[in-house]
């Protein structure tokens, strides 16, 4: 049988590999959507106007991308998810800036959080 002590310690572990593990989810899924911004960036009109993403919204990894926009957005990210399908030059610059936002709202959680893990 664990410690109250021990108990704390090992729930303090699980807090923390759960935040490094959304953050490096949430820092791939930047990655991914800033290679697709960057590609539309370089593409013409017309084929900005046919570019379509898959069910990986631009990624290696279908669920990665997925969770991200469903953290992020809840409710509402099967809309956001089908938006950037069907119309990504419109979507991905959205989903990209919360993405960003978030990414250094949860950074800032995190430099809170280590503060009291280490006491």
């Amino acid at each position: 049988r664990k410690s109250q002590f021990e108990e704390q310690i090992y729930r303090c572990e699980d807090e923390r590999y759960e935040l490094d593990v959304i953050l490096e989810s949430n820092l791939s899924s930047i990655r991914s959507l800033e290679a697709v911004s960057c590609r539309m960036a370089r593409m013409s009109n017309d084929e900005l106007h046919r570019f379509r993403l898959d069910s990986s919204l631009g990624g290696n990894s279908e669920v990665i991308n997925l969770r991200s926009v469903q953290r992020i957005y809840g409710e509402r990210s099967n809309e956001i998810i089908d938006g950037m399908k069907r119309n990504p030059s419109v979507a991905v610059p959205v989903v990209l800036k919360r993405l960003k936002a978030k990414d250094i709202e949860w950074r800032e959680e995190q430099r809170e959080f280590n503060k009291v893990w280490r006491e």
